[in-house]
């Protein structure tokens, strides 16, 4: 029984531990030589040329950089008497608490700057709240927003009480707490960062959240995106403290807060089932029950709030809140070409859901048969499959801004975003080419430093380690065949930057130590060492799909097909710096 324990154990390790560095591996590869843009009119996706071997020359200066400034301020702090005695936090010196009032100002001055209302989807659901207040219930009945999509009815409830207190303005106020839930799963993820990596690397991962650009603009996203991040992560770092402890508490708070995660957007339900597969694996391990009733409580807050929901939205509103696209329709969708990328929106869902009548078995029904056409046209043609996936992900992971520039871009639909907020979110502004380029190598960067993380951490990881690289497999993988859009991507990628600050890190400390070394002893190091081999091995990879044009290569790792035409787009579509543009007039006028 204890070796079949320890099979299981070790089994789930290294499956995790080893799909996950596959998974990085090659989204550094894609990220290194494509950069996905997105166009501000009808927000198609620009596969645009990177320079693989400049960025990771240009990754590996930094890291060099970082390890001299490092080395040449441990000799200064020698040199001071005075020297000031590390803190046992990452907000617990002057340094911290100023930074973070900073952050705190500019944010809540970048909400109340840009004040602009929620649009499509996120206002769709900002206007049922205020309708459901007002007793119109138009929106749950046949043809209505939420009689499609039901899985919203969540939100409107959660959005409500918002209503409620500030009325029109009420988006102003979700604005806000979506930048205190955005702090609170800061913390969370630097308390996960210590327990599992030190108070070093928590530390790097409280400034790397904090500066991290695109979780800015998602903070003025009234949407489930930031809340049912928090929320995940506030599970997450129960789930740990029930491990530590053995107390109910922690497993009846975890749940509470999966509950409220899925409330917000039912694709946290992946996070949940992240958590339930870490109380299962501490349940084998270590023999005991309470993690079993655990996984159980996860299992009962999940299935409650998909029951319980659409309930008391039917007591509410009387209509039949049953009903909805089904979940098959959106694996079709995500199976399928669209004007913006493949695997994104292209209302094969909504399209299918009124042809049949709202039927929801006839709409499964041309769902599971739209799927099996899609999967004989990949049978049939290997070469359009691999290309397919390959610009799919290509368009979910390596988008520098993960669709933050367009979230606040499509809410300017009155034309009051001022011109110098105009130049950061659209294409062709010089803040926005500058970001752009910042953006892209910091996330070719992230990629490098989480497989540093793995390469030299991999004798050290432990059980407790996975919950967060699990979660992020869970979230990769899922959106390989659903819908794709970078929104669904962010939370996941968040998950990676206090693997990336970990193995920031590492390669410094081992640089310093190196640097510290005679240099006949540094060569012999490096000679013997096993992680400079692989990157040796890296590199020559990267340098073989630097020179190779092969079918394969072009198709998943190289796309860089809209270069020409998106240097064109950025010097001659500049209709937004016109004062009364307006996002969507433009995309309209194509349509009609």
């Amino acid at each position: 029984m204890q070796r079949t324990q320890k099979v299981v154990l070790s089994t789930a390790k290294i499956i995790s531990y080893g799909l996950f560095a596959i998974i990085i591996s090659y989204l550094f590869m894609v990220s290194i030589f494509n950069t996905c843009v997105m166009c501000y009119i009808d927000e198609h996706i620009f596969y645009v040329k990177d320079f693989g071997i400049l960025m990771v020359f240009g990754i590996a200066v930094f890291l060099l950089l970082c390890a001299f400034a490092e080395l040449r301020w441990e000799k200064a702090k020698r040199n001071i008497s005075d020297s000031t005695t590390p803190v046992s936090k990452p907000y617990g010196n002057t340094a911290y608490h100023v930074g973070t009032l900073l952050w705190f100002v500019v944010l809540l001055l970048l909400i109340f700057t840009i004040s602009l209302r929620p649009q499509y989807d996120p206002g769709s659901v900002y206007d049922a709240a205020g309708s459901l207040l007002r007793g119109d219930f138009s929106e749950w009945q046949q043809g209505g927003y939420l009689y499609t999509f039901p899985f919203q009815n969540g939100l409107v409830l959660l959005e409500v009480p918002f209503w409620v207190l500030l009325g029109e303005k009420a988006y102003l106020g979700i604005q806000v707490y979506n930048l205190i839930l955005w702090y609170v799963a800061i913390l969370g993820l630097c308390y996960l960062a210590k327990e599992f990596f030190g108070e070093h690397v928590s530390k790097i991962t409280y400034v790397i959240l904090l500066m991290f650009i695109p979780m800015w603009s998602y903070v003025t996203y009234v949407y489930g995106t930031v809340p049912g991040l928090s929320f995940s992560v506030l599970a997450m770092c129960f789930e740990h403290r029930y491990e530590k402890t053995g107390r109910w508490k922690h497993l009846l708070f975890c749940a509470i807060c999966l509950f409220i995660a899925v409330m917000y957007k039912s694709n946290y339900e992946i996070f949940a089932i992240a958590v339930g597969i870490m109380l299962l694996l501490h349940g084998i391990k270590n023999k005991t029950w309470k993690s079993i009733v655990g996984l159980i409580l996860v299992v009962v807050a999940v299935v409650l709030e998909i029951k319980l929901i659409p309930y008391v939205m039917h007591i509410l509103t009387g209509a039949d809140t049953g009903n909805g696209i089904p979940m098959i329709a959106w694996v079709a969708m995500g199976l399928k070409e669209s004007n913006i990328a493949p695997g994104w929106y292209n209302r094969f869902t909504v399209l299918a859901y009124e042809e049949c009548q709202y039927n929801i078995a006839a709409v499964q029904q041309r769902s599971v048969a739209s799927i099996q056409e899609t999967l004989k046209l990949f049978a049939d043609n290997k070469d359009y499959a691999i290309s397919f996936f390959g610009r799919k992900i290509a368009s979910m992971w390596s988008s520098p801004d993960l669709e933050g520039f367009s979230t606040i871009g499509k809410m300017n639909v009155n034309g009051t975003l001022p011109y110098w907020m105009k130049d950061i979110f659209y294409g062709g502004g010089i803040m926005n080419t500058v970001l752009l380029l910042v953006l892209d190598v910091f996330q070719s960067m992230v990629y490098a430093l989480v497989l540093v993380h793995l390469l030299l951490k991999r004798k050290k990881i432990t059980l407790e380690q996975i919950v967060l690289l699990t979660t992020f497999l869970g979230g990769f993988l899922f959106h390989l065949f659903w819908e794709g859009k970078c929104q669904y991507s962010i939370p996941y990628y968040v998950l990676l930057l206090p693997y990336a600050a970990s193995g920031f890190v590492e390669v410094v400390m081992h640089i310093k130590e190196l640097l510290n070394m005679p240099k006949n002893a540094r060569f012999a190091q490096v000679y013997k060492s096993v992680t400079a081999r692989v990157l040796g091995i890296g590199i020559a990879v990267v340098l073989i799909c630097t020179v190779w044009n092969g079918n394969a290569i072009q198709s998943m790792i190289r796309m860089q097909s809209d270069t020409g035409e998106w240097i064109y787009f950025i010097q001659n579509s500049t209709y937004w710096k016109s004062n009364d543009f307006r996002f969507g007039e433009l995309y309209y006028k194509q349509e009609e």
